[in-house]
């Protein structure tokens, strides 16, 4: 079993038993709107972000993508805003590959807006690596 840091990138890719997963944690997805609240506007980050985690699916070529915790960013639950954009950002990576979401604490409400098969759990094992 390996864990390795992607260069350039805060994510790891875990492989085990010839299977390969890309690991990504903390995408906040919707934290914009928030921003935007208190008077900061900042340009939506779902484009640029579904950019750079189609581009390290193509180059790293993984099995699954495990996104550990934290997806969404409001607490309890997403907004309109936020749920559009996570509900889009989701369905498009689910159609490239299996994606599995280890739930944080800003992913309240998350399952009632995850796009049909995109899975989610409290927590996955990958061989020895509890996440």
């Amino acid at each position: 079993m390996s864990v390795q840091p992607v260069h350039g990138e805060r994510a790891l890719l875990v492989a085990i038993r010839g299977k390969r997963w890309l690991v990504l944690g903390d995408l906040h997805i919707g934290i914009e709107n928030d921003y935007l609240k208190k008077g900061f506007k900042i340009p939506d980050q779902a484009p640029p972000l579904l950019g750079r985690i189609l581009k390290l699916i193509d180059d790293k070529r993984p099995d699954g993508l495990v996104l550990l915790g934290d997806v969404k960013h409001r607490i309890p639950i997403a907004r309109e805003y936020e749920a559009r954009k996570v509900a889009q950002v989701l369905s498009m990576l689910s159609e490239r590959i299996q994606v599995t979401v280890v739930r944080g604490n800003h992913d309240g409400g998350l399952r009632t807006i995850l796009p049909q098969g995109v899975t989610m759990s409290n927590e996955l094992i990958i061989g020895t690596t509890g996440l």
